[in-house]
């Protein structure tokens, strides 16, 4: 055995000369790190009852491209610290009886340069609060959707484009609001309704998990450029087969979290109907698993910035470590 391994030794030792030698080592060893990095991505986003407070409270990072005049398009100071009703009825009186999850992705009002870019998504995920306190989660299954009009105007949509990234990270990626999406957002969803008993069911939670990757690899990686803002939010329906109905008695919003900045690296996007003291004791994540990372500095990454009375002037900073739970800074 001792010779075997040795020789096996001698052998990757000649195999690396080898490669080198023909210029195949750094291609080889780039091989290797992606495999790496994607075995690494593969990995929980961080998440935290901070954080789905956050995603709750705090304003939107941008608003959203195309919204102009709508009413959720013009205004995103973040929701307000109240209680969404769970469960509830329509506006003739017959109680939600189901519930689905959405998210959507736009670029915001400035746009994005960027067209090498996709917006990956993964682990879209709904949770219903019972009244002994248990979370259960009744929407983990295959999700997908369409590229809308940004306004929704005749609820108009194309196909988006999706590709399959179960390779790289799990979910599916879209490229969202430039070349042939020029003008349309994503909008997606878990397949099927969950089932709502309104006797037990108090609370609702939905979120997913994304990131910015580069869509062809043989061309120049432009996310440092990209702008994507994406947020979750749920719907009710009257049951789980309903169809859509002209008078909106059959379907209704639950609410949904803010609009957040789309990364390189994986982020969690919550959106949660309880308030931030009933999110802080009872969160729907298991927060044994998730352990707290405190921030330990703000680095302000630019040069001194000389402000005038009346003017108002972006900061870039970065938040210490990387890895920490809650990295909003508040103005």
């Amino acid at each position: 055995m001792k010779t075997k391994k040795n020789t096996l030794v001698l052998s990757v030792l000649f195999s690396i000369e080898f490669m080198k030698e023909y210029r195949f080592f750094n291609l080889v060893m780039s091989i290797f790190m992606l495999a790496l990095f994607s075995m690494s991505n593969g990995l929980r986003a961080q998440n935290s009852a901070q954080i789905i407070i956050g995603d709750m409270t705090l304003p939107c990072d941008a608003l959203c491209h195309g919204t102009e005049g709508l009413s959720w398009g013009d205004n995103c100071p973040g929701s307000p610290d109240i209680n969404i009703q769970v469960p509830a009825k329509n506006f003739k009186g017959e109680w939600w009886q189901a519930m689905t999850n959405w998210g959507q992705v736009y670029i915001p009002r400035e746009g994005s340069s960027a067209t090498n870019t996709r917006c990956q998504i993964r682990n879209v995920t709904s949770k219903l609060l019972k009244k002994d306190g248990t979370w259960i989660t009744v929407q983990s299954d295959a999700f997908g959707g369409a590229a809308y009009v940004e306004n929704f105007a005749n609820n108009s949509c194309v196909s988006a484009g999706e590709r399959d990234e179960s390779g790289y990270g799990g979910g599916l990626s879209v490229l969202v609001g430039v070349k042939g999406w020029a003008g349309f957002n994503y909008h997606f969803y878990t397949s099927g309704r969950a089932f709502v008993d309104t006797s037990t069911v108090i609370g609702v939670y939905t979120s997913c998990e994304a990131r910015l990757i580069v869509d062809d690899p043989r061309k120049p990686d432009d996310r440092a450029t990209c702008k994507n803002i994406l947020c979750m939010g749920a719907d009710w329906w009257l049951n789980p087969t309903v169809g859509w109905l002209p008078d909106w008695s059959a379907n209704s919003g639950i609410g949904g979290g803010r609009m957040k900045w789309v990364t390189t690296e994986w982020q969690v996007y919550n959106f949660c109907s309880l308030t931030k003291a009933e999110i802080l004791a009872n969160p729907p994540i298991d927060t044994a698993q998730v352990p707290t990372v405190n921030v330990t500095g703000i680095l302000f990454n630019q040069s001194p910035v000389e402000i005038k009375k009346g003017f108002i002037s972006k900061l870039a900073y970065a938040v210490s470590p990387s890895d920490a739970t809650n990295k909003y800074v508040s103005k």
